[in-house]
């Protein structure tokens, strides 16, 4: 492993940090761009739901500021540095509060009427984030996604 020395000479010209992240830094100053000294595990499990909305907020020539709809994943991640008896972060089956939210209040609805924010997929992961993290303190993001190709993603800083 490079010692940080190193890792700052490399940095200077732009290089791959130890995690093979490339770093550059144009005044010569390191910077890591993702710095996890600490161990973590994590899991991901994945929701489905078809939803309409409409991004009223943008202009009426935007596609998106009609009534249109998404076939949306929710993923949901969580993290921790130590596993429970059972050896899990949390047992997949006890996330079916979010199954079971998702399914009751998002699925075949417009999203309009039962968000309490405009309905971009940053707002609804962040409003997701915002709604299961009292009840499972190690989820440590939420990512949207609306289409195979794009995504957003809530996260709390470190």
């Amino acid at each position: 492993m490079p010692s940080n020395q190193a890792l700052a000479a490399r940095a200077t010209t732009g290089g791959l940090d130890r995690w093979g992240v490339f770093i550059l830094s144009a005044t010569g100053v390191a910077t890591a761009a993702c710095q996890r000294d600490q161990k973590v595990y994590r899991i991901c499990k994945q929701f489905h739901f078809s939803a309409a909305h409409v991004l009223s907020q943008l202009p009426d020539t935007h596609p998106c500021s009609r009534l249109h709809g998404h076939n949306y994943t929710v993923e949901v991640v969580l993290e921790s540095e130590t596993l429970d008896e059972n050896s899990f972060i949390v047992d997949y089956n006890d996330l079916y509060p979010v199954k079971d939210y998702i399914n009751s209040t998002l699925d075949h609805r417009n999203l309009n009427d039962v968000l309490p924010v405009a309905t971009t997929a940053e707002n609804i992961a962040k409003f997701l984030f915002d709604r299961f993290k009292p009840q499972f303190p190690q989820l440590s993001k939420v990512r949207v996604s609306e289409t195979p190709k794009t995504w957003a993603e809530y996260e709390e800083s470190r």
